[in-house]
């Protein structure tokens, strides 16, 4: 979803067209879910098997063959500047050769690497931020604040606003009177959504208001999970992440969102560990301990401490108009009281926001490929093969 985002921001501007297709002076491809769009699905070499899984393309003959084929794509050719998305360090080696400038959107994520994967994808964006036409972005202040802790790389902010979405959904439950509740993709607190589902349905408050509220996994249908959002009075997100696409997509079709606090998201780590509350923690823990200082931190949880810094860069905690709870009596007693009046102001307010934030974001991408096209006038010609262009990193 990240990587529509971007494909929709940059076919807003002029002259702009995105993921190879009539490519004008930028092209983007993205690599997303372990699978490969538009542009790199095109390659044979990762077509035949190696499903654009690029996590395998580690070795440098195979990274060779990916590059020479890559260079003969007109999207690639043509292009002035390249922008990757979501790269992992394979992925970010298979451009590495070119002259062209590059904008990497999210240069390192947390969630995909163990120990040894995260060295060298460190090692990849270090030797690539020597050059001065690379530009780094984050996605949110926790992953900018993860990769300046890292590398020391300051990276231009770039918050995904879900305008793929906006256009098409707005928000129409103000007259529901369902509420649904759960995380949206990974449903690692099912013990504590499940308690919370029933405090609020046995808070009389609630039961007065004649209010429902159900868990996502039963209420919705995954393939038309925007469309049956929409309708329905509000959602109660329980984060999973430090940054989720459905969160940004729902905050801009304006659906009423609820959130646990930070020190009731903290409450369930004592009980269930943090990777219960991020899923991050538990696939690549190690490689937090360079920003905690706390002596409990082990290879299975992040300390609290640690949390605590950590768990308010969430983007939950990053936009106006979402509403906090304490307590599973503090949310019951706020979704009997959240009336009609109220949520269509909350909606439209958030919908106001989040149209705000996708101009600031087409002027910031003006900006930065402006820079990008700058650059790319003293880049000279591109390398004619993969050993060629890996020597401006010897």
């Amino acid at each position: 979803m990240i990587a529509e985002n971007v494909v929709a921001l940059l076919g807003g501007l002029r002259n702009v067209t995105v993921n190879g297709f009539d490519c004008g002076p930028y092209c983007a491809f993205a690599k997303t879910n372990m699978h490969c769009t538009d542009t790199m699905a095109q390659l044979p070499s990762l077509q035949h098997g190696h499903a654009c899984v690029l996590h395998s393309i580690s070795s440098v003959a195979l990274r060779r063959q990916v590059w020479t084929e890559l260079s003969r794509l007109d999207a690639f050719r043509l292009a002035d500047v390249i922008v990757t998305v979501f790269p992992v360090a394979t992925t970010l080696e298979l451009v590495m050769p070119t002259r062209k400038p590059i904008i990497v959107l999210q240069a390192i994520m947390f969630d995909t690497f163990m120990d040894t994967q995260f060295e060298r994808a460190k090692s990849v964006v270090l030797r690539s931020a020597r050059r001065n036409d690379v530009f780094f972005c984050s996605l949110s202040l926790a992953y900018a604040e993860f990769l300046r802790a890292h590398t020391g790389i300051e990276s231009m902010l770039m918050p995904p606003t879900g305008v793929h979405v906006v256009e098409r959904y707005s928000y129409a439950g103000t007259t529901s009177r369902r509420w649904l509740l759960g995380p949206i993709k990974y449903n690692t607190l099912v013990v504590e959504n499940v308690a919370l589902l029933a405090c609020v349905r046995q808070r009389p408050d609630f039961v007065a208001s004649h209010h429902t509220i159900e868990l996502m996994s039963t209420a919705v249908r995954t393939s038309s999970l925007l469309e049956d959002l929409r309708y329905f009075a509000g959602v109660v997100y329980v984060p999973y992440s430090w940054q989720a696409a459905t969160f940004v997509e729902l905050y801009g079709m304006g659906v009423p969102l609820f959130v646990p606090s930070i020190d009731l998201l903290l409450s369930w780590t004592r009980v269930h560990g943090s990777a219960a509350v991020l899923r991050e923690t538990f696939i690549a823990p190690s490689s937090w301990r360079p920003l905690d200082n706390a002596s409990n931190t082990t290879t299975t949880s992040m300390s609290e401490q640690m949390m605590r810094r950590w768990l308010p860069l969430m983007d939950s905690f990053q936009v106006p108009f979402v509403t906090v709870f304490d307590s599973c009596d503090d949310l019951a007693t706020q979704l009997a009281s959240f009336d009609e009046q109220r949520r269509r102001h909350v909606s439209e307010s958030m919908r106001a926001f989040s149209t705000a934030r996708i101009h600031a974001q087409v002027a910031a991408w003006r900006v930065l490929l402006a820079r990008a096209m700058y650059a790319r006038q003293t880049s000279g010609g591109d390398a004619s093969t993969f050993d060629e262009g890996m020597k401006q990193y010897e």
